[in-house]
C-alpha cells in the first residue's frame, strides 16, 4: 500500500471508475467543494493505492495558525469498504501531523459514517444546522491510536464561552 496526493485532473479520472451511486455523489461533492475553496495545491488530496489501484481518498486542510487539522472528507467506495484503507489512510495522516504543531483536530462527518468514526473512539459534540456531526478534540499525540484517550480525557472546559457557541451555531 502506498499514499499518493492527487492533483485536480488525477482525482477527477480515478473517481471516473467508482460504480455506486452514493459514493459518487460523495466524491463529486468533495470535488466541488475543493475547487470552491482553491485548495487543490495546498492540499491535495490523499489516496491510498494498491499495485495503482485508487482505494481510498482523504481530504484534509490545516488552518493558518496550526491550531487545527480539519478532516473535511474521507471516502471509499462502496465496493472497497470493510478493508481497512479508511483506517490506514487516517493512520498515515495522523502520524505525518503528529510531528507538525498542530494543537486540535475537527471532524465534520454524515450519519452513515457514525459507525466508522465510533470504532475510533471519537464522540460527537453534536449535529450542524445540515445534518452532519462533529467533534474538536486535543490532537493525539500517539496517532490514531491515542484517539480513545483524547475522548477520554477531554471536556468542555477546553473552550472559552465563545468558542461553544460558535460549535453549536455551526
Amino acid at each position: 500500500m502506498e499514499v499518493i496526493k492527487l492533483n485536480l485532473e488525477e482525482y477527477m479520472h480515478s473517481i471516473s471508475d467508482i460504480k455506486d451511486k452514493k459514493s459518487i455523489e460523495f466524491a463529486n461533492d468533495a470535488f466541488d467543494w475543493w475547487n470552491e475553496k482553491y485548495y487543490w495545491r495546498r492540499f491535495p488530496p490523499l489516496c491510498l493505492t494498491h499495485n495503482k489501484i485508487h482505494l481510498c481518498y482523504l481530504f484534509y486542510t490545516i488552518s493558518k495558525n496550526n491550531e487545527y487539522l480539519i478532516i473535511n472528507f474521507l471516502l471509499t467506495p462502496e465496493k472497497d469498504r470493510g478493508n481497512g484503507y479508511a483506517y490506514n489512510l487516517l493512520k498515515y495522516l495522523f502520524e505525518l501531523i503528529t510531528y507538525k504543531d498542530v494543537k486540535r483536530f475537527k471532524l465534520i462527518c454524515t450519519p452513515s459514517s457514525l459507525p466508522f468514526y465510533n470504532k475510533l473512539g471519537l464522540e460527537y459534540w453534536g449535529i450542524d444546522k445540515l445534518g452532519f456531526y462533529y467533534s474538536d478534540f486535543k490532537m493525539p499525540k500517539k496517532g490514531i491510536k491515542g484517539i480513545k484517550k483524547v475522548v477520554q480525557d477531554s471536556n468542555i472546559d477546553e473552550f472559552s464561552n465563545y468558542r461553544v457557541r460558535k460549535i453549536y451555531n455551526t
